[in-house]
C-alpha cells in the first residue's frame, strides 16, 4: 500500500477490530495449550482495539530530509535525472512532469514504509502518552502498550522467549501471540471496496494493488482441531505426545485453481498435495521457482508472515515439556470454480507474483 492508502484506510482500520476480537476467540478455541485468564481477555481486547492506533496519524514529512539510505537515494536519482533531462530537452514540461510523478509515487512510497515499518512501536508510544487514553489505568496501559509493540517484533522475539504466565496476574507471551495471529488473519474480502478498486486500479502503486487485489479473493477462514493417535507410537498411547492435535487453517479464495498438476514438485514451496478444488501448504516455506503452482505462489507470497508464525508456533508447541499432545498446523486453501478478477486484474496480480 502507499502512504495514500495508509491514510485513506485510517478509517478502515477502526471498523476492522471487531474481527482480530472473533478471530482471538478461534484462535483461544482451537489450540489447546493456549488457556487465557480473564485479566489476559481484558488486556487482548483492548490491544485489538489500539494495536495499531499509529496507523491514523500522518508520518512527519520532515523524516525525508533525514540521512538515511532510501531518502538520500531518492534525492541522489532525482538530481540524477534533472541533470540528464537538462542536457536532453534542456527541463521540457513533459518530461520533466512525467519526472515529477515518477518521484511523487516514490516519496509517497517512502513515506507508506516509513509509517508501516515502524506503526508496532509507534502505536505503543501513543498508547503510553495519549490523553484521550488517560481513563485506562497506567500500568495496565502499560501492558497493553508491551502487547501492541509485539505484534510488530521478529518471531524468535516472541517464541524463543520464557514463558512465566504460570507465575504472573497475565500471560504476557499467549496473549501477544493470540494478537499477532489474529492480525495476520485479517485477510478477508471485507477490508477492500471492490468499487474503490476498480476506479483506481490504473494509478495505484504495484504493491498496493497486490494487497488490495488479494483481499478482494480472499473470502475469509475457519480454524478446525482434530485429535488421533499418532500411528508412530506403538508402545504407550498415553505418553506425551502420542496424541496429535492438528490444527487446521481453511481459507476460501475466489480464484480458481488454475493447474490441477505441479511435475516440478514444488520444492521451494512445500506444496504438499493438489487438485482441482484446494491445495494443502507446509508452514514456514517460501516460493521462488517460476514452476510453482500459481495459486500455492500467489498465497504463500502474500500471507508470507502468516505462515512463518504458523512454523514458529508449531515449534513453540512441540517444545513444551508440559504440552502432551504433539502439534501438527496444516494450511488449506479451497479455490472457487469462478474467478473474482477480471482479465485485467488477474495479469496484473499474476505479473506481480511471477516478477517477485
Amino acid at each position: 500500500m502507499t502512504g495514500t492508502d495508509v491514510r485513506a484506510g485510517s478509517c478502515r482500520y477502526l471498523l476492522n477490530q471487531q474481527t482480530l476480537i472473533q478471530n482471538s476467540l478461534k484462535i483461544i478455541r482451537a489450540i489447546d495449550y493456549i488457556n487465557i485468564s480473564k485479566n489476559d481477555y481484558y488486556v487482548l481486547f483492548i490491544a485489538c482495539y489500539l494495536h495499531d492506533i499509529s496507523m491514523v496519524t500522518f508520518p512527519d514529512l520532515d523524516s525525508i530530509q533525514s540521512g538515511g539510505f532510501e531518502s538520500n537515494k531518492i534525492y541522489s536519482d532525482f538530481v540524477k535525472n534533472i541533470r540528464e533531462e537538462l542536457k536532453k530537452s534542456n527541463l521540457a514540461k513533459r518530461p520533466v512532469k512525467r519526472l515529477l510523478k515518477e518521484y511523487y509515487l516514490k516519496v509517497d512510497s517512502f513515506y507508506e514504509k516509513l509509517v508501516r515499518e515502524n506503526h508496532a512501536k509507534n502505536s505503543a508510544t501513543e498508547i503510553r502518552n495519549r490523553h484521550e487514553l488517560g481513563f485506562i489505568d497506567s500500568a495496565l496501559r502499560e501492558i497493553v502498550a508491551e502487547v501492541s509493540e509485539a505484534h510488530g517484533y521478529n518471531v524468535n522475539d516472541i517464541y524463543k522467549i520464557k514463558s512465566t504466565a504460570s507465575s504472573k496476574l497475565w500471560s504476557q507471551k499467549f496473549t501477544k501471540i493470540i494478537l499477532r495471529l489474529a492480525d495476520l488473519l485479517d485477510m478477508s474480502n471485507y477490508r477492500v471496496s471492490a468499487l474503490v478498486l476498480n476506479h483506481n486500479l490504473d494509478n495505484m502503486g504495484d504493491t498496493s494493488r497486490f494487497h488490495w487485489l488479494s483481499h478482494l479473493i480472499t473470502k475469509g477462514y475457519e480454524i478446525e482441531t482434530d485429535y488421533y493417535l499418532d500411528e508412530n507410537k506403538t508402545v504407550n498411547f498415553l505418553e506425551k505426545n502420542s496424541i496429535v492435535e492438528k490444527i487446521m487453517l481453511r481459507v476460501d479464495v475466489e480464484l480458481p485453481q488454475l493447474t490441477h498438476e505441479n511435475p516440478y514438485g514444488c520444492k521451494e514451496m512445500g506444496l504438499e498435495s493438489i487438485d482441482k478444488t484446494a491445495i494443502k501448504v507446509k508452514c514456514g516455506e517460501t516460493c521462488t521457482s517460476d514452476k510453482c503452482n500459481f495459486l500455492c505462489k500467489w498465497f504463500v507470497q502474500k500471507n508470507y508472515y502468516l505462515f512463518l508464525e504458523l512454523a514458529s508456533l508449531q515449534d513453540y508447541l512441540e517444545s513444551l515439556p508440559d504440552n502432551y499432545f504433539k502439534p501438527e498446523i496444516e494450511v488449506v486453501v479451497n479455490s472457487s470454480d469462478k474467478n473474482k478478477l477480471s482479465s485485467k486484474q488477474f495479469t496484473l496480480l499474476k505479473k506481480y507474483v511471477d516478477g517477485r
